[in-house]
């Protein structure tokens, strides 16, 4: 009987972590000046090569990035890194965004955004 126990435990825990996603939400690399699409600074550049560094390991299946410049650079990196295309989303429809992030099942997901989105 305890072993039944055990052994049930040990399949449900199992179940549980394989149907489990990891989502990373990163904000954009620091930009080079306010502009509305300013490209990476020299700063952001390596920020983004830390975060390929940090994140080619952890088996990203998807990688998402705002419409723009700054987000997609500081994606490219890992994209690039792991084959992984980006997807492009825009800011301004987070609700549409996070109900197609709820649809994707037992995968490991990057977000490259902005601090209000």
């Amino acid at each position: 009987m305890l072993m039944h126990r055990i052994v049930s435990g040990l399949l449900m825990l199992f179940f549980l972590v394989s149907c489990t996603s990891n989502y990373y939400f990163v904000r954009h690399a620091e930009r080079a000046n306010n502009t509305p699409d300013t490209p990476l600074s020299l700063e952001g550049q390596q920020r983004a090569l830390a975060l390929r560094d940090s994140l080619k390991d952890k088996g990203i299946d998807h990688i998402f990035a705002t419409i723009y410049l700054r987000t997609q650079q500081t994606a490219i990196p890992l994209s690039e890194e792991i084959g992984i295309p980006l997807t492009i989303y825009h800011p301004d429809t987070t609700q549409q965004f996070v109900n197609r992030l709820k649809k994707i099942r037992k995968k490991d997901v990057l977000v490259v955004g902005h601090s209000n989105t």
